[in-house]
């Protein structure tokens, strides 16, 4: 049986919010048409009997085009249940559009929902803010407080840059004050971000101390919003299997992203990358877009990982990392420019738990 697949659609680049580390780059005002979104559904939902497809809307910043552009997407999406194939959707945004009618659709349609913040309000706002300079940090929290308010389960997302690294603590205790289900991802190097690389990208190895900070706490405090952050490196340390989407042997078999424009790319991550551009889900047919060279190359990167990675003691459990990452440093069969840190990470946990055992 064939994997469920996760497609991050992107209704639009454009965004209310001017982040430091945006990894989308520049706004752009193209948003995507009811054609392109049905075309985009319906083709992948119906790319074989009673198929599983997440729909991550992402942006930019997606609640931009609109709560009728959303009421259309679940019109599109209904007759396709009914039919018997699965469909999800969860929707990532930076929250300060949120109000009591999104809330209610949001709860209605059983839409999940991540919201994008750094921290308490300091360490916020050294990054997440609006054109002007503007900190974004109260709209964000109404809205995560008029979704709360309303009954949808929300979790948060934290870019971890050179800006907030070292104030890990402080982001653990508002994770906790705030009870919710958390993720922390390194800044990636693309897009805006890549103009500040500088400014943002995390030296030596403060970002496996950040990540090894939390298992620490993790162990000390056993809170559950901890556990669901670190998961990522503590079940394949445990199963042998990865979890997270950027340690996958082959993440085409998972995920494939689709731009406003209807370009079909490896994940939004690539969006707008013309060499891995896959095709246009209006011009192209599924199986084109499916056998574009491009993909077929790296659905084979795990054989074609450069000679450390084949040594390396986690391999199986980190496949060299993201693949977008690796290209950073070269191309795709490179490994991640995190490729050290994840190692530390891994062996840590790994030695961690073996000492929890041994004393238990």
């Amino acid at each position: 049986m064939e994997k469920p697949l996760t497609v991050i659609i992107k209704p639009t680049r454009d965004c209310n919010l001017r982040c430091k580390y945006c990894s989308v780059g520049d706004p752009d005002s193209t948003y995507m048409s009811e054609e392109i979104a049905r075309e985009s559904i319906e083709k992948i939902a119906k790319r074989y009997p009673g198929s599983n497809t997440k729909f991550i809307w992402h942006g930019g910043e997606p609640l931009l085009p609109g709560l009728e552009f959303y009421r259309r997407i679940i019109k599109i999406e209904e007759p396709l249940r009914q039919e018997g194939y699965v469909i999800s959707n969860i929707i990532q945004t930076n929250g300060s559009l949120i109000n009591q009618e999104w809330a209610y659709f949001f709860k209605q349609h059983n839409f999940g929902v991540g919201l994008s913040i750094d921290g308490p309000e300091e360490i916020n706002n050294r990054t997440r803010v609006f054109e002007g300079g503007t900190g974004a940090f109260r709209s964000i929290i109404r809205g995560s407080q008029i979704l709360g308010e309303s009954g949808v389960n929300h979790g948060y997302l934290v870019v971890i840059s050179r800006h907030n690294v070292d104030s890990i603590d402080e982001i653990i205790d508002f994770m906790i004050e705030q009870d919710k289900s958390y993720k922390l991802v390194a800044v990636a190097p693309i897009g805006r971000a890549a103009k500040a690389r500088e400014e943002l990208m995390i030296q030596d190895k403060n970002f496996s101390k950040s990540q090894l900070r939390l298992f620490e706490r993790w162990l000390q405090e056993g809170k559950s919003s901890q556990k669901q952050a670190l998961w990522k490196y503590v079940v394949p340390v445990l199963t042998g299997e990865p979890i997270e989407c950027i340690f996958e042997e082959d993440c085409q078999q998972s995920f494939i992203g689709v731009d406003s424009n209807g370009d079909v790319y490896p994940c939004g991550r690539f969006c707008g990358s013309g060499e891995f551009l896959y095709g246009n889900i209006l011009k192209n047919s599924l199986e084109e877009i499916w056998n574009n060279p491009a993909r077929i190359a790296l659905s084979k990167r795990s054989e074609n990982l450069e000679a450390k990675c084949k040594k390396c003691d986690y391999i199986k459990i980190c496949n060299g990392g993201c693949p977008l990452q690796g290209r950073l440093n070269g191309d795709i069969n490179n490994a991640d420019y995190n490729c050290k840190e994840y190692r530390t990470i891994f062996s840590t946990i790994e030695r961690r738990i073996k000492e929890e055992v041994d004393i238990k």
